[in-house]
Protein backbone atom coordinates (compact mmCIF):
# COMPACT_ATOMS: atom_id res chain seq x y z
CA UNK A 1 0.00 0.00 0.00
CA UNK A 2 1.66 3.34 -1.09
CA UNK A 3 -0.16 5.09 1.97
CA UNK A 4 1.84 2.96 4.38
CA UNK A 5 4.88 3.63 5.09
CA UNK A 6 7.64 1.14 3.97
CA UNK A 7 10.58 -0.12 5.97
CA UNK A 8 13.64 -2.22 5.36
CA UNK A 9 14.19 -5.41 7.53
CA UNK A 10 16.85 -7.81 7.92
CA UNK A 11 17.17 -10.90 5.74
CA UNK A 12 19.01 -14.18 5.40
CA UNK A 13 21.08 -14.52 2.78
CA UNK A 14 20.24 -17.77 1.64
CA UNK A 15 21.68 -19.27 -1.85
CA UNK A 16 18.21 -18.29 -3.77
CA UNK A 17 19.16 -14.40 -2.43
CA UNK A 18 22.12 -14.20 -3.41
CA UNK A 19 21.08 -15.69 -7.22
CA UNK A 20 18.58 -12.74 -7.17
CA UNK A 21 21.01 -10.39 -6.44
CA UNK A 22 23.75 -11.30 -9.02
CA UNK A 23 21.30 -11.78 -11.79
CA UNK A 24 19.89 -7.90 -10.81
CA UNK A 25 23.52 -6.62 -10.93
CA UNK A 26 24.15 -8.88 -14.52
CA UNK A 27 21.03 -7.02 -15.62
CA UNK A 28 21.23 -3.09 -14.31
CA UNK A 29 25.03 -3.44 -15.83
CA UNK A 30 23.15 -4.32 -19.01
CA UNK A 31 20.84 -1.51 -18.85
CA UNK A 32 23.33 0.85 -17.97
CA UNK A 33 25.71 0.17 -21.06
CA UNK A 34 22.76 0.48 -23.14
CA UNK A 35 21.35 3.96 -24.56
CA UNK A 36 18.08 3.95 -23.36
CA UNK A 37 15.96 6.87 -24.69
CA UNK A 38 12.95 9.25 -25.86
CA UNK A 39 14.70 10.47 -29.37
CA UNK A 40 12.75 13.61 -29.22
CA UNK A 41 13.13 14.41 -25.40
CA UNK A 42 16.24 15.98 -23.50
CA UNK A 43 17.04 14.13 -20.30
CA UNK A 44 13.54 15.12 -19.00
CA UNK A 45 9.83 14.18 -19.46
CA UNK A 46 6.94 16.02 -18.29
CA UNK A 47 3.84 13.73 -17.18
CA UNK A 48 0.72 14.11 -14.61
CA UNK A 49 -0.40 12.19 -12.01
CA UNK A 50 -3.77 11.06 -11.30
CA UNK A 51 -4.42 13.83 -8.37
CA UNK A 52 -3.41 16.44 -11.60
CA UNK A 53 -0.16 17.15 -9.93
CA UNK A 54 2.73 17.38 -12.24
CA UNK A 55 5.79 15.32 -11.84
CA UNK A 56 9.01 15.38 -13.86
CA UNK A 57 10.72 12.02 -14.65
CA UNK A 58 14.72 11.91 -15.45
CA UNK A 59 14.96 9.79 -18.59
CA UNK A 60 18.35 8.91 -16.96
CA UNK A 61 16.61 6.70 -14.41
CA UNK A 62 16.79 3.25 -15.42
CA UNK A 63 18.50 1.22 -12.12
CA UNK A 64 15.70 -1.33 -11.21
CA UNK A 65 15.28 -3.34 -7.98
CA UNK A 66 13.18 -5.76 -6.85
CA UNK A 67 10.59 -5.27 -3.80
CA UNK A 68 9.06 -7.71 -2.32
CA UNK A 69 6.07 -6.88 0.76
CA UNK A 70 4.80 -8.17 4.16
CA UNK A 71 8.28 -9.08 5.21
CA UNK A 72 7.67 -11.71 2.69
CA UNK A 73 9.81 -13.58 0.05
CA UNK A 74 6.48 -14.90 -1.30
CA UNK A 75 4.34 -11.86 -0.94
CA UNK A 76 5.37 -8.94 -4.28
CA UNK A 77 8.57 -9.57 -5.74
CA UNK A 78 8.30 -7.56 -8.97
CA UNK A 79 10.56 -5.06 -10.61
CA UNK A 80 10.79 -1.67 -10.48
CA UNK A 81 12.71 1.24 -10.39
CA UNK A 82 13.26 2.23 -14.66
CA UNK A 83 11.68 5.44 -15.95
CA UNK A 84 9.41 3.53 -18.18
CA UNK A 85 7.60 1.77 -15.43
CA UNK A 86 5.92 5.37 -14.38
CA UNK A 87 5.22 6.99 -18.42
CA UNK A 88 2.28 6.24 -20.23
CA UNK A 89 1.94 3.65 -23.31
CA UNK A 90 1.86 6.31 -25.99
CA UNK A 91 5.20 7.71 -24.49
CA UNK A 92 7.08 4.27 -23.87
CA UNK A 93 6.06 3.24 -27.42
CA UNK A 94 8.36 6.09 -28.68
CA UNK A 95 11.36 4.80 -26.72
CA UNK A 96 14.63 3.31 -28.58
CA UNK A 97 17.35 1.26 -27.40
CA UNK A 98 20.75 1.79 -28.71
CA UNK A 99 18.86 4.34 -31.24
CA UNK A 100 16.50 1.25 -32.85
CA UNK A 101 12.93 1.62 -32.25
CA UNK A 102 11.45 -0.45 -29.61
CA UNK A 103 8.06 -3.19 -29.67
CA UNK A 104 6.26 -4.29 -26.37
CA UNK A 105 4.38 -7.52 -25.53
CA UNK A 106 1.96 -7.51 -22.73
CA UNK A 107 0.49 -10.92 -21.31
CA UNK A 108 -3.44 -11.00 -21.65
CA UNK A 109 -5.64 -10.32 -18.40
CA UNK A 110 -2.28 -11.56 -16.00
CA UNK A 111 -3.99 -12.40 -12.82
CA UNK A 112 -6.99 -13.52 -13.68
CA UNK A 113 -5.50 -16.13 -16.08
CA UNK A 114 -3.06 -16.74 -13.34
CA UNK A 115 -5.88 -17.97 -11.73
CA UNK A 116 -7.27 -19.80 -14.10
CA UNK A 117 -3.92 -21.55 -14.71
CA UNK A 118 -3.97 -22.25 -10.69
CA UNK A 119 -7.47 -24.03 -10.87
CA UNK A 120 -6.02 -26.12 -14.18
CA UNK A 121 -9.38 -25.01 -16.47
CA UNK A 122 -10.15 -22.35 -18.87
CA UNK A 123 -11.66 -19.11 -18.75
CA UNK A 124 -15.27 -18.80 -20.44
CA UNK A 125 -13.88 -16.65 -23.00
CA UNK A 126 -11.00 -14.91 -24.66
CA UNK A 127 -12.03 -11.89 -22.52
CA UNK A 128 -12.26 -12.13 -19.38
CA UNK A 129 -14.01 -8.45 -18.83
CA UNK A 130 -17.15 -9.78 -21.06
CA UNK A 131 -19.05 -10.25 -18.21
CA UNK A 132 -22.21 -10.49 -19.89
CA UNK A 133 -22.77 -6.94 -18.17
CA UNK A 134 -23.74 -3.67 -20.14
CA UNK A 135 -23.85 0.15 -18.42
CA UNK A 136 -27.82 0.15 -19.41
CA UNK A 137 -28.00 -2.96 -17.23
CA UNK A 138 -26.98 -1.75 -14.06
CA UNK A 139 -29.52 -0.43 -11.51
CA UNK A 140 -28.57 3.13 -11.25
CA UNK A 141 -29.24 4.84 -8.19
CA UNK A 142 -29.88 8.18 -9.04
CA UNK A 143 -30.31 11.41 -6.54
CA UNK A 144 -30.83 14.76 -6.94
CA UNK A 145 -27.28 15.91 -6.59
CA UNK A 146 -26.13 13.48 -8.95
CA UNK A 147 -26.42 14.49 -12.90
CA UNK A 148 -27.93 11.18 -14.82
CA UNK A 149 -24.92 9.07 -16.53
CA UNK A 150 -24.41 9.11 -20.17
CA UNK A 151 -24.55 5.75 -21.41
CA UNK A 152 -21.05 5.17 -22.44
CA UNK A 153 -19.70 2.77 -25.35
CA UNK A 154 -19.14 -0.97 -24.72
CA UNK A 155 -15.22 -0.42 -24.81
CA UNK A 156 -15.18 2.77 -22.49
CA UNK A 157 -17.83 0.44 -19.69
CA UNK A 158 -15.34 -2.81 -20.32
CA UNK A 159 -12.13 -0.66 -19.87
CA UNK A 160 -12.73 2.22 -17.77
CA UNK A 161 -15.36 0.47 -15.23
CA UNK A 162 -15.30 -3.73 -15.60
CA UNK A 163 -11.56 -3.92 -15.99
CA UNK A 164 -10.35 -1.54 -13.41
CA UNK A 165 -12.87 -2.85 -11.22
CA UNK A 166 -12.03 -6.28 -11.29
CA UNK A 167 -8.30 -5.55 -11.32
CA UNK A 168 -8.53 -3.97 -7.84
CA UNK A 169 -10.69 -6.87 -6.10
CA UNK A 170 -7.94 -9.38 -6.78
CA UNK A 171 -5.97 -6.96 -4.85
CA UNK A 172 -8.09 -5.50 -1.94
CA UNK A 173 -9.52 -7.19 1.48
CA UNK A 174 -13.27 -6.93 0.69
CA UNK A 175 -15.56 -5.52 -1.76
CA UNK A 176 -16.18 -2.48 0.28
CA UNK A 177 -12.52 -1.88 0.29
CA UNK A 178 -12.48 -2.70 -3.85
CA UNK A 179 -15.39 -0.21 -4.39
CA UNK A 180 -13.39 2.20 -2.48
CA UNK A 181 -9.81 2.07 -3.83
CA UNK A 182 -11.53 2.52 -7.26
CA UNK A 183 -13.42 5.64 -6.43
CA UNK A 184 -9.52 6.94 -4.82
CA UNK A 185 -7.79 6.12 -8.42
CA UNK A 186 -10.22 8.54 -10.12
CA UNK A 187 -9.59 12.14 -10.83
CA UNK A 188 -11.39 14.27 -8.84
CA UNK A 189 -14.47 15.97 -10.51
CA UNK A 190 -14.69 13.15 -12.84
CA UNK A 191 -18.19 11.67 -12.99
CA UNK A 192 -17.44 8.19 -11.92
CA UNK A 193 -15.96 9.53 -9.06
CA UNK A 194 -19.58 9.57 -8.13
CA UNK A 195 -20.44 5.79 -8.45
CA UNK A 196 -22.13 4.46 -5.37
CA UNK A 197 -21.32 0.92 -3.72
CA UNK A 198 -24.18 -0.51 -4.83
CA UNK A 199 -23.64 -0.19 -8.68
CA UNK A 200 -20.11 -1.31 -8.37
CA UNK A 201 -20.83 -4.37 -6.49
CA UNK A 202 -23.21 -5.97 -9.71
CA UNK A 203 -20.48 -5.33 -11.39
CA UNK A 204 -18.04 -7.72 -8.98
CA UNK A 205 -21.07 -9.94 -8.71
CA UNK A 206 -21.83 -10.22 -12.29
CA UNK A 207 -17.77 -11.14 -12.31
CA UNK A 208 -18.70 -13.78 -10.06
CA UNK A 209 -21.27 -15.28 -11.55
CA UNK A 210 -19.43 -15.33 -14.92
CA UNK A 211 -16.42 -16.60 -13.59
CA UNK A 212 -17.39 -19.13 -10.74
CA UNK A 213 -13.93 -20.99 -10.88
CA UNK A 214 -12.17 -18.38 -9.44
CA UNK A 215 -14.97 -16.22 -8.40
CA UNK A 216 -13.39 -16.81 -4.25
CA UNK A 217 -9.94 -15.00 -5.23
CA UNK A 218 -12.10 -11.76 -5.29
CA UNK A 219 -12.18 -9.34 -3.01
CA UNK A 220 -9.84 -11.83 -1.00
CA UNK A 221 -6.51 -10.53 -1.03
CA UNK A 222 -4.89 -12.54 -3.41
CA UNK A 223 -2.89 -9.86 -6.05
CA UNK A 224 0.24 -9.84 -3.15
CA UNK A 225 1.08 -13.50 -4.02
CA UNK A 226 -0.45 -13.45 -7.43
CA UNK A 227 2.36 -10.80 -8.16
CA UNK A 228 4.89 -13.68 -6.84
CA UNK A 229 3.88 -15.58 -9.49
CA UNK A 230 3.95 -12.87 -12.38
CA UNK A 231 7.54 -11.43 -11.00
CA UNK A 232 8.41 -15.09 -10.78
CA UNK A 233 8.22 -14.62 -15.03
CA UNK A 234 9.78 -12.12 -15.26
CA UNK A 235 12.88 -13.16 -13.58
CA UNK A 236 12.98 -15.92 -16.36
CA UNK A 237 12.55 -13.24 -18.90
CA UNK A 238 15.39 -10.93 -17.96
CA UNK A 239 17.66 -13.78 -17.02
CA UNK A 240 17.06 -15.60 -20.74
CA UNK A 241 17.42 -11.86 -22.03
CA UNK A 242 20.63 -10.85 -20.09
CA UNK A 243 21.93 -14.07 -21.12
CA UNK A 244 21.28 -12.84 -24.66
CA UNK A 245 23.10 -9.68 -24.03
CA UNK A 246 20.04 -8.55 -25.22
CA UNK A 247 18.35 -5.78 -23.07
CA UNK A 248 14.47 -5.77 -22.05
CA UNK A 249 12.89 -3.26 -20.15
CA UNK A 250 9.85 -4.82 -17.60
CA UNK A 251 6.42 -3.33 -17.52
CA UNK A 252 5.22 -6.03 -14.87
CA UNK A 253 2.77 -7.95 -17.07
CA UNK A 254 4.76 -6.86 -20.34
CA UNK A 255 8.17 -6.08 -21.88
CA UNK A 256 9.87 -3.66 -24.49
CA UNK A 257 12.88 -4.55 -26.40
CA UNK A 258 14.29 -4.05 -29.73
CA UNK A 259 12.04 -5.01 -32.83
CA UNK A 260 14.85 -7.13 -34.05
CA UNK A 261 14.99 -9.11 -30.52
CA UNK A 262 10.89 -9.61 -30.64
CA UNK A 263 11.46 -13.37 -31.41
CA UNK A 264 13.75 -13.76 -28.28
CA UNK A 265 11.44 -11.59 -26.27
CA UNK A 266 8.04 -13.54 -27.30
CA UNK A 267 9.74 -17.13 -26.64
CA UNK A 268 10.85 -15.88 -23.42
CA UNK A 269 7.64 -15.12 -22.37
CA UNK A 270 6.02 -17.90 -23.45
CA UNK A 271 8.68 -20.76 -21.52
CA UNK A 272 8.48 -18.52 -18.18
CA UNK A 273 5.12 -19.12 -18.33
CA UNK A 274 4.98 -22.36 -19.27
CA UNK A 275 8.06 -23.06 -16.37
CA UNK A 276 5.71 -21.30 -13.85
CA UNK A 277 2.51 -22.21 -14.05
CA UNK A 278 2.82 -24.90 -16.11
CA UNK A 279 1.14 -23.31 -19.47
CA UNK A 280 1.66 -20.67 -22.16
CA UNK A 281 -0.25 -17.96 -21.04
CA UNK A 282 -2.15 -15.68 -24.07
CA UNK A 283 -0.54 -12.49 -24.98
CA UNK A 284 -1.79 -8.95 -26.48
Amino acid sequence: DDKKKRKEVDYEDTDEVIEWRTLLKRYNELLRSSLIDIPEQEKYLARFEKNGKPRIENLKNIHVRRSFSRSSWDCNGRFYGGFWIRINKEQRDKIHIDGEPTVSFDFSSLQPNLLYAIEKTQPPSDDIYDIGLSQADLVMNEDANRPPYPIDSPKYFRDKWIKPLVLMSLNAESDAKTCGAYLDKQDNGHRLKRLKHTEMQQILDAFRNVHPTIAKYVSADAGIWLMRMDSNICEHVIRTMTDKNKPVLTVHDGFICKRRDAYDLLDAMTTGSYKIVGKPLSLD
